[in-house]
Protein backbone atom coordinates (compact mmCIF):
# COMPACT_ATOMS: atom_id res chain seq x y z
CA UNK A 1 0.00 0.00 0.00
CA UNK A 2 1.34 3.58 -0.39
CA UNK A 3 -0.18 6.99 0.00
CA UNK A 4 -1.38 8.56 -3.58
CA UNK A 5 -2.10 11.51 -1.53
CA UNK A 6 -5.86 11.51 -1.48
CA UNK A 7 -6.25 8.07 -0.74
CA UNK A 8 -4.82 4.41 0.47
CA UNK A 9 -3.95 2.38 -3.25
CA UNK A 10 -2.63 -1.17 -3.64
CA UNK A 11 -0.89 -0.80 -7.01
CA UNK A 12 0.59 -4.30 -7.68
CA UNK A 13 2.68 -2.67 -10.70
CA UNK A 14 4.71 -5.00 -12.14
CA UNK A 15 7.44 -4.52 -14.87
CA UNK A 16 10.25 -6.47 -16.26
CA UNK A 17 14.19 -4.81 -17.52
CA UNK A 18 15.25 -6.05 -21.28
CA UNK A 19 18.75 -6.90 -20.57
CA UNK A 20 21.30 -7.47 -23.32
CA UNK A 21 20.34 -11.27 -23.76
CA UNK A 22 17.63 -9.83 -25.37
CA UNK A 23 19.64 -7.25 -27.44
CA UNK A 24 21.34 -10.09 -29.42
CA UNK A 25 24.59 -10.53 -26.51
CA UNK A 26 25.15 -13.88 -25.59
CA UNK A 27 23.56 -14.73 -22.48
CA UNK A 28 26.75 -15.64 -21.05
CA UNK A 29 27.95 -11.88 -20.74
CA UNK A 30 24.87 -10.83 -19.02
CA UNK A 31 23.22 -11.60 -15.87
CA UNK A 32 19.38 -13.06 -15.71
CA UNK A 33 16.55 -10.93 -16.39
CA UNK A 34 15.58 -8.17 -14.04
CA UNK A 35 12.02 -9.03 -12.80
CA UNK A 36 10.62 -5.73 -11.06
CA UNK A 37 7.90 -5.92 -8.51
CA UNK A 38 6.10 -3.55 -6.47
CA UNK A 39 8.99 -4.10 -3.59
CA UNK A 40 12.42 -3.81 -5.89
CA UNK A 41 10.52 -0.97 -7.44
CA UNK A 42 10.50 0.95 -4.43
CA UNK A 43 13.54 0.00 -2.91
CA UNK A 44 15.50 1.02 -6.36
CA UNK A 45 13.17 4.53 -6.09
CA UNK A 46 14.30 4.70 -2.37
CA UNK A 47 18.14 4.24 -2.94
CA UNK A 48 17.78 6.75 -5.55
CA UNK A 49 16.07 9.36 -3.96
CA UNK A 50 18.86 8.81 -1.24
CA UNK A 51 21.65 9.09 -3.18
CA UNK A 52 20.06 12.27 -5.00
CA UNK A 53 20.84 13.96 -1.92
CA UNK A 54 24.66 13.67 -2.25
CA UNK A 55 27.59 14.50 -4.35
CA UNK A 56 27.42 12.01 -6.65
CA UNK A 57 24.57 13.48 -8.81
CA UNK A 58 25.04 15.94 -11.71
CA UNK A 59 22.43 18.83 -10.60
CA UNK A 60 19.77 18.63 -13.57
CA UNK A 61 21.34 15.93 -15.13
CA UNK A 62 22.09 12.62 -13.93
CA UNK A 63 23.41 10.53 -11.41
CA UNK A 64 27.83 10.00 -11.87
CA UNK A 65 29.36 6.69 -12.16
CA UNK A 66 30.22 6.52 -8.48
CA UNK A 67 26.37 7.39 -8.50
CA UNK A 68 25.48 4.60 -9.91
CA UNK A 69 27.96 2.00 -7.96
CA UNK A 70 26.47 3.28 -4.95
CA UNK A 71 22.61 2.61 -6.12
CA UNK A 72 23.73 -1.25 -7.32
CA UNK A 73 25.49 -2.05 -4.03
CA UNK A 74 22.52 -0.71 -1.97
CA UNK A 75 20.08 -2.31 -3.99
CA UNK A 76 21.55 -5.59 -4.12
CA UNK A 77 22.61 -5.15 -0.27
CA UNK A 78 18.80 -4.43 0.50
CA UNK A 79 16.87 -6.33 -1.87
CA UNK A 80 19.34 -9.80 -1.15
CA UNK A 81 19.78 -9.22 -5.41
CA UNK A 82 23.07 -9.56 -7.80
CA UNK A 83 21.92 -7.15 -10.54
CA UNK A 84 24.00 -5.26 -12.79
CA UNK A 85 24.71 -1.71 -13.37
CA UNK A 86 22.58 -2.11 -16.69
CA UNK A 87 19.30 -3.68 -15.33
CA UNK A 88 19.27 -0.56 -12.60
CA UNK A 89 19.91 2.23 -15.39
CA UNK A 90 17.36 0.49 -17.74
CA UNK A 91 14.79 0.49 -14.97
CA UNK A 92 15.66 4.17 -14.38
CA UNK A 93 14.63 4.85 -18.10
CA UNK A 94 11.31 2.96 -17.84
CA UNK A 95 10.42 4.95 -14.51
CA UNK A 96 11.10 8.33 -16.38
CA UNK A 97 9.09 6.96 -19.43
CA UNK A 98 6.27 6.55 -17.05
CA UNK A 99 6.48 9.94 -15.66
CA UNK A 100 7.01 11.53 -18.85
CA UNK A 101 3.41 9.76 -20.03
CA UNK A 102 1.70 10.55 -16.46
CA UNK A 103 3.02 14.22 -16.59
CA UNK A 104 1.55 14.21 -20.23
CA UNK A 105 -1.43 13.22 -19.01
CA UNK A 106 -2.05 15.73 -16.19
CA UNK A 107 0.19 18.55 -16.15
CA UNK A 108 -1.68 21.98 -16.78
CA UNK A 109 -5.11 19.85 -16.56
CA UNK A 110 -7.80 21.45 -13.66
CA UNK A 111 -10.83 19.37 -12.83
CA UNK A 112 -9.10 15.90 -12.28
CA UNK A 113 -10.77 13.79 -10.34
CA UNK A 114 -9.46 10.70 -8.15
CA UNK A 115 -11.71 7.66 -7.62
CA UNK A 116 -11.39 7.06 -3.68
CA UNK A 117 -10.74 3.17 -3.97
CA UNK A 118 -8.15 2.71 -6.70
CA UNK A 119 -7.07 6.55 -7.16
CA UNK A 120 -7.06 6.38 -10.62
CA UNK A 121 -8.23 9.64 -12.50
CA UNK A 122 -11.97 9.93 -13.16
CA UNK A 123 -12.65 12.12 -15.88
CA UNK A 124 -15.52 11.96 -18.89
CA UNK A 125 -14.55 9.84 -21.74
CA UNK A 126 -13.75 12.05 -24.36
CA UNK A 127 -11.08 13.51 -22.14
CA UNK A 128 -9.60 10.22 -21.90
CA UNK A 129 -10.26 9.84 -25.93
CA UNK A 130 -8.54 12.90 -26.46
CA UNK A 131 -5.33 11.87 -24.05
CA UNK A 132 -5.27 8.48 -25.77
CA UNK A 133 -5.17 10.06 -29.20
CA UNK A 134 -2.31 12.17 -28.13
CA UNK A 135 -0.62 9.22 -25.75
CA UNK A 136 -1.52 5.95 -26.63
CA UNK A 137 0.74 4.74 -23.60
CA UNK A 138 -1.49 6.37 -20.95
CA UNK A 139 -3.84 3.95 -21.16
CA UNK A 140 -2.94 2.11 -17.91
CA UNK A 141 -3.74 5.04 -16.20
CA UNK A 142 -6.93 5.15 -16.66
CA UNK A 143 -7.38 2.22 -14.26
CA UNK A 144 -4.21 3.19 -11.67
CA UNK A 145 -2.39 5.99 -11.34
CA UNK A 146 1.14 6.41 -11.49
CA UNK A 147 2.88 4.14 -8.94
CA UNK A 148 5.03 5.95 -6.14
CA UNK A 149 3.91 9.80 -7.61
CA UNK A 150 5.57 11.92 -5.24
CA UNK A 151 8.82 9.79 -5.09
CA UNK A 152 8.96 9.88 -9.10
CA UNK A 153 8.41 13.70 -8.61
CA UNK A 154 11.56 13.72 -6.29
CA UNK A 155 13.62 12.06 -8.80
CA UNK A 156 12.18 13.18 -12.44
CA UNK A 157 9.84 16.68 -11.11
CA UNK A 158 11.73 19.64 -12.76
CA UNK A 159 14.46 17.36 -14.94
CA UNK A 160 12.14 15.68 -17.48
CA UNK A 161 11.17 17.05 -20.86
CA UNK A 162 7.56 16.44 -21.90
CA UNK A 163 7.54 18.57 -24.96
CA UNK A 164 5.21 20.84 -23.41
CA UNK A 165 6.22 24.49 -23.85
CA UNK A 166 8.19 23.62 -27.27
CA UNK A 167 7.55 25.55 -30.35
CA UNK A 168 7.66 25.09 -34.18
CA UNK A 169 8.32 28.29 -35.89
CA UNK A 170 6.49 26.29 -39.12
CA UNK A 171 3.86 24.54 -37.13
CA UNK A 172 1.29 27.45 -37.84
CA UNK A 173 0.61 27.00 -33.85
CA UNK A 174 1.02 29.87 -31.52
CA UNK A 175 2.43 28.35 -28.11
CA UNK A 176 0.97 29.20 -25.07
CA UNK A 177 1.96 31.60 -22.34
Amino acid sequence: MFICGMCLCNSEDMSSTQTGASKGKTPSSVGSKAIWDKNARECFILVCIEELGGANYKSGTQLTKVGWTNIVTKFNEQMGKDWKKEQLKNQWGVLKKEWQLWQNLVLRQSGLGRDLDTCAITVSDEWWELKLMQHPDCHKFKVKPLAFEEEMRILFGSNTATGEGTYASNSGVIPRT
